[in-house]
């Protein structure tokens, strides 16, 4: 009895060592694979500038991945067997972006295949052509924040788009100071119909020789309908119906129809054609022509001229989230208002202003700017009352937000 089970033991105990020797052969055998395919692979980039790009090895995952090649497609994903030949460029005219090969297995007879796809690995060497996983001059706030290097190639497809801005003109004693908080009544960039409405509200500081009131009110509500009628033309039309007045006395007088049509011809993806009418309602201008072009990416890369009267500007990109401009602008209204004797003429206020300004993009999707102007042409007149009044030049400073 006892020798049988000595006999025994001995065969366990052979069988265990057979048994260990195979796994540590076939682990080895694995081992000098894996190695063989990876000098294969690093001898196909021997003479080739992507040579630095090579695999880095990662002790703890037992395994190493291969960085994207120049002449690859992302969507190109392939995987490969480490007992098989690895994919030749030459034969199949692809490589695999993503070449992940396991080192060590429980079993070396089946060594199991990725399911998933891997995302592609930032390199750690540098000089490796084509390998930029991220775009650092592009915001990353998913995708909501709008970039200058679109907004610049825009065809000019709408002549007005909403805004709000809060202007300070100083002002007082013997000069005409201004102080607005005002909104247009437009659409925003990108929509294209539907009913606008807007409330304004202007201070007023000075001139002692007039008897202003001391605040101006804008009520306002429009329609506003923009259509791309064919890839050539467009067309933007406005009206609206508004009250404007100081509102102590009789507003009557003081309701205005400001309107717009304008057309717009794309000559190509770089110039366009506007053409049309403002329709102001204002005593001193009733209506304006409008007509210029908007030439983009033409002369100086970054550069948009929309050179358009009555509303010229010019922008130039520094970056995806910041750019300058100079603009100019015919600013001032229609008012009727009550003076202290009862009296409730008609008044009108008129300037140009030349503005320079630094506009960012905002993470909500809107565009914010800091505005510097120069005022002149100034000029205060009353409805059925003879001259006019005039004042100095000024300086203007605006925070403008468009949508």
């Amino acid at each position: 009895m006892k020798h049988e089970f000595n006999r025994l033991m001995r065969c366990l105990l052979v069988f265990a060592m057979i048994t260990i020797g195979s796994n540590t052969a076939a682990q080895l055998i694995s081992i000098e694979r894996s190695v063989s395919v990876a000098e294969r692979h690093e001898s196909s980039f021997a003479n080739d500038d992507d040579y630095l790009c090579l695999p880095d090895m990662d002790v703890q995952s037992a395994g190493f991945t291969t960085t994207e090649p120049r002449s690859l497609f992302a969507e190109n994903v392939v995987y490969v067997d480490p007992s098989q030949e690895p994919i030749d460029a030459e034969r199949n005219n692809v490589l695999p972006p993503e070449l992940s090969i396991p080192l060590l297995s429980d079993d070396p007879l089946e060594l199991p295949l990725p399911t998933q796809p891997i995302e592609p690995q930032p390199s750690r060497s540098s000089g490796c052509a084509d390998e930029s996983i991220h775009n650092f001059s592009v915001p990353d706030d998913n995708g909501q924040r709008l970039r200058f290097s679109r907004l610049i190639k825009e065809p000019y497809s709408s002549y007005r788009t909403e805004q709000s801005i809060l202007s300070w003109l100083p002002g007082g004693g013997a000069h005409f100071g201004w102080l607005d908080w005002q909104s247009d009544p437009y659409l925003r960039r990108g929509n294209q119909h539907g009913f606008t409405g807007a409330i304004n509200m202007h201070w007023l500081a000075g001139p002692v020789s007039s008897p202003l009131p001391p605040r101006l009110y804008d009520f306002m509500l429009g329609y506003q309908f923009r259509k791309k009628f064919s890839d050539q033309f467009s067309y933007d039309l406005f009206t609206s119906v508004g009250a404007y007045s100081d509102f102590e006395g009789s507003a009557r007088k003081g309701i205005r129809f400001p309107s717009h049509a304008v057309g717009m011809f794309h000559i190509n993806q770089s110039t366009d054609f506007i053409f049309g009418v403002d329709y102001l309602d204002r005593d001193d201008v009733e209506v304006l022509p409008v007509i210029g072009v908007s030439l983009r990416d033409v002369y100086v890369r970054g550069l948009r001229m929309d050179l358009v009267f009555p509303r010229p500007r010019i922008d130039y990109m520094l970056s995806e989230t910041h750019r300058i401009y100079l603009a100019g602008v015919m600013n001032g209204g229609t008012w009727q208002v009550e003076f202290p004797d009862k009296s409730n003429p008609v008044m009108t206020y008129r300037d140009f202003r030349l503005l320079l300004g630094i506009e960012s993009t905002d993470k909500d999707g809107s565009l914010s700017a800091w505005e510097f102007g120069y005022v002149f042409g100034r000029r205060l007149e009353f409805r059925n009352q003879p001259g006019d009044t005039h004042f100095d030049d000024a300086f203007v400073i605006q925070w403008v937000s468009r949508r």
